[in-house]
């Protein structure tokens, strides 16, 4: 009978290290302009693009995954090829989606890097819609946090109350 439990808690220990658990994967985002300045600094070690050429998972050279949404730029594959990053093309699936809400720390950190253009709160200020410099609107949830505001002006973010009606 303790041969049986000393074998199962060998057992148990052997499967907790065969099955490893992974972290979810994180991505920044981009924009173009970043990720070609990037680029010609050589930060950048490989690329994959979507089939349709409209969004990237770019690896920098420390091993960031970088999310950019492309636009239609013929000189794309040539300033790629002349920096010699690697290029792959991937079924639109194995690409991560491009997120639509924000963390409240994400959402502070793109406003310290000037990545907010517009902010629309809701009437009791737990939610925002936020317009990113180039054109995304993205959810927050807010905490209530009595520096909110003073950070948005701080950085001449656009403010204003949504109608009651959104979400």
């Amino acid at each position: 009978m303790g041969i049986i439990a000393g074998s199962s808690i060998v057992v148990l220990t052997q499967v907790s290290t065969i099955v490893p658990t992974q972290p979810t994967p994180t991505y920044e985002v981009w924009r173009y302009s970043q990720f070609i300045n990037h680029v010609e600094q050589r930060n950048i070690r490989k690329v994959t693009l979507s089939a349709d050429r409209t969004r990237a998972l770019a690896e920098t050279k420390d091993g960031r995954q970088i999310l950019v949404n492309l636009p239609n730029d013929p000189e794309l594959i040539k300033i790629l090829t002349r920096y010699q990053v690697n290029i792959s093309i991937a079924p639109e699936m194995q690409l991560p989606k491009q997120e639509t809400t924000w963390r409240y720390s994400e959402f502070v950190q793109q406003i310290e890097q000037r990545n907010v253009r517009k902010v629309g709160l809701n009437v009791d200020r737990t939610r925002a819609l936020v317009e990113t410099v180039d054109g995304k609107r993205i959810w927050v949830n807010l905490p209530n946090d009595p520096n909110l505001i003073e950070i948005l002006v701080k950085h001449d973010i656009d403010i204003y109350v949504m109608p009651e009606s959104n979400p």
